[in-house]
């Protein structure tokens, strides 16, 4: 199982917890306000998507507890993003077009691509 940490649910975070729930994966969105977090489940998601998904969890940033993460995004203004990204280690930062058919292509920073079907 891969597991997946998305920073912010807003737009960006929705549209990201989507294609990574689409391909099986395990979701947590986490985001510093929790209106957003209610937003996200009552209203973001369901209308673009047509319900909620059960598989995805929400918690507000104060609330995250240590977990291992085989992926984390960072769906956040600039300005949050750097925050988040001083001090990690490894950090690779990837960029996701969908093609025509619907399907997820991803790049990283060194300009390979891989896709992921959906």
């Amino acid at each position: 199982m891969v597991y997946v940490k998305i920073y912010g649910a807003g737009s960006i975070g929705n549209h990201l917890a989507y294609a990574c729930r689409s391909k099986g994966w395990n979701v947590l969105i986490c985001d510093v306000d929790t209106e957003a977090l209610e937003r996200t489940k009552n209203e973001i998601y369901p209308s673009r998507y047509g319900s909620w998904d059960d598989g995805i969890s929400l918690i507000a940033e104060a609330e995250l507890e240590e977990h291992k993460y085989d992926l984390v995004i960072i769906g956040t203004p600039p300005a949050q993003k750097q925050s988040r990204i001083q001090g990690s280690k490894g950090f690779v930062e990837w960029h996701v077009n969908w093609d025509s058919n619907n399907d997820a292509v991803v790049y990283g920073e060194q300009g390979e691509a891989s896709k992921q079907n959906k």
